[in-house]
């Protein structure tokens, strides 16, 4: 599953689904998300809450989606495993282990412009197949 053009339709909608998720993420969404198992956890990445929403695809697979889509945000830190960059310029490792909650502040601000954008690329995909 390394490319967008390799994955099927109904595959492309359930990521793209699970990536609302995380960016729509509020009390109501989170309240919900503990009767259906599907809500954000603010301590983990992107990968790892698509792998968390999405199981049948696992994190390996979900690291190989998200790293093929986010090499093209105009932000990307350069480096795969820790697409977002450190908001000060500092190394994007460093600013991952630095926050507790991955979606707030400076940080999680661009981790959700991350997370939008590669919603917005598989909607292009999806409308491209179509």
């Amino acid at each position: 599953m390394n490319t967008l053009n390799t994955i099927t339709k109904s595959q492309l909608t359930e990521i793209r689904d699970a990536m609302k998720i995380i960016v729509n993420h509020n009390l109501v969404t989170r309240f919900l998300g503990y009767f259906t198992g599907k809500h954000r956890v603010d301590f983990v990445g992107l990968c790892h809450n698509l792998a968390n929403l999405c199981p049948v695809y696992g994190f390996t697979d979900c690291m190989d989606i998200i790293c093929n889509i986010a090499k093209h945000w105009p932000k990307h830190s350069g480096d795969c495993a820790y697409p977002v960059p450190c908001p000060d310029g500092g190394d994007p490792r460093d600013a991952f282990k630095a926050v507790s909650d991955l979606y707030s502040g400076a940080y999680g601000k661009l981790r959700l412009e991350l997370a939008q954008f590669i919603i917005d690329k598989i909607n292009e995909t999806l409308e491209d197949k179509e």
